[in-house]
């Protein structure tokens, strides 16, 4: 189950909530996509993160980048955008999104200076 409040005139994420009546599910699902696409952003890289399918506990990992929220929930059709803090400026972006129950590691896709793979 998942509960967000949005401001009625802004339509901005005030709060997310998640609850599992029947425990946390822990079977893998191999038709579960996720995807990630990164830009450059002030002090890092903005990455959107998407699935078409409920993602548990979603684990961002970029050596040299610490993330604003990891182990995020992530539910089908609700994109969430976090900010990679890069702990060296210039630092290319290489790194990996992978939800508890999917089906293994997605590569984070730079779409600003993709040759260099840099944010």
């Amino acid at each position: 189950m998942a509960a967000t409040l949005r401001n009625r005139s802004t339509g901005a994420i005030l709060a997310r909530a998640h609850h599992f009546p029947c425990g946390l599910p822990t079977a893998r699902d191999q038709r579960a996509r996720t995807s990630s696409f990164a830009r450059a952003a002030r002090g890092g890289c903005a990455i959107v993160l998407t699935s078409d399918r409920f993602a548990r506990a979603v684990a961002i990992e970029a050596e040299g980048f610490v993330p604003d929220d990891n182990y995020l929930h992530l539910e089908p059709g609700e994109p969430r955008r976090l900010v990679l803090h890069a702990e060296v400026p210039g630092l290319p972006l290489r790194g990996t999104v992978c939800a508890l129950n999917g089906a293994g590691p997605v590569s984070i896709v730079a779409t600003a200076h993709s040759e260099t793979r840099r944010c």
